[in-house]
């Protein structure tokens, strides 16, 4: 069975809702999900991945270039 890893960031909860999304999607098409938070991810766990998927939140602020 093919294996996905998913790193995940997200401040709102918005990034997390689209990676679960993105999971089921995968699980229905018959691969193995495995969906951390980036805090908490090895980059060795990477190597046993045969797709590896990284999700972020990225917030820009007025005033800052």
């Amino acid at each position: 069975m093919s294996f996905s890893k998913n790193c995940i960031c997200s401040m709102t909860g918005n990034t997390e809702e689209i990676a679960d999304i993105v999971a089921d999607k995968l699980k229905e098409l018959g691969l193995e999900v495995d969906i951390d938070e980036c805090t908490t991810v090895d980059a060795e766990e990477f190597l046993e991945a045969d797709i590896a998927i990284v999700a972020s939140t990225h917030m820009v602020t007025a005033g800052v270039a």
